[in-house]
């Protein structure tokens, strides 16, 4: 009973995992990898146009065998303004640190060694051209990175597995009162949504329900 109940105690449920978005500045030439919302905001305030979400996963906290992923900001040397740079590695933080970025704090965690059979990586990639690097989590960015000129610097680290959604689709409850002044439509008879598909898109439209009076 002792021995199973310090096994329960060592295994430890992996702190939550979220999702990265792309976003990317025409006038900077800065592709600009956000983690939260506040992040996204700024971006949105800085005159980055929000590419797609989907590049990969990161822990929102320490896990075992993860070292964090460091944000810094500071002046390219293509004369633009402000270029954006997620540093894990000690080479990829030494070189912000020498060409003066700053460190603005930590993202989040990542693994500094593939924890199993499976898991992808976070790859860094760079622009000479356009003085700016670029964090890759998932395919189409890659692609997106090698069709503008990018080079692959390396690995910058492991991904966090991507949460767990129940999946599944939720009916919309309808009870509509008895004062409706107009008939229940006979086209659209419902709404569902699905359940945690694409439950990190940012930038999206609200629906809102018309009062009718």
């Amino acid at each position: 009973r002792i021995a199973v109940l310090a096994l329960v105690a060592c295994v430890a449920a992996l702190p939550p995992s979220i999702q990265l978005s792309v976003w990317w500045n025409d006038a900077l030439q800065d592709n600009n990898v956000c983690a939260t919302v506040a992040q996204e905001q700024e971006a949105a305030d800085m005159g980055y146009r929000y590419i797609t979400p989907g590049n990969g996963f990161i822990f929102a906290s320490p896990a075992p065998n993860t070292f964090p992923l460091y944000r810094y900001r500071g002046k390219p040397t293509n004369g633009h303004s402000i270029a954006t740079l997620l540093a894990g590695t000690n080479q990829t933080i030494a070189w912000a640190q020498a060409h003066g970025f700053h460190l603005e704090g930590i993202d989040g965690w990542v693994y500094g060694n593939c924890p199993g059979a499976a898991c992808t990586p976070l790859e860094q990639w760079y622009s000479s051209e356009r003085a700016d690097w670029f964090l890759v989590g998932a395919d189409q960015h890659r692609t997106d990175a090698i069709t503008a000129g990018y080079v692959f610097d390396g690995i910058e680290g492991y991904q966090a597995p991507p949460p767990s959604y129940p999946g599944g689709w939720t009916t919309w409850p309808s009870t509509p009162p008895a004062s409706m002044p107009v008939p229940s439509s006979t086209t659209l008879t419902g709404l569902a949504f699905d359940n945690g598909n694409l439950v990190h898109y940012g930038g999206a439209d609200t629906w809102c329900a018309a009062e009718i009076s």
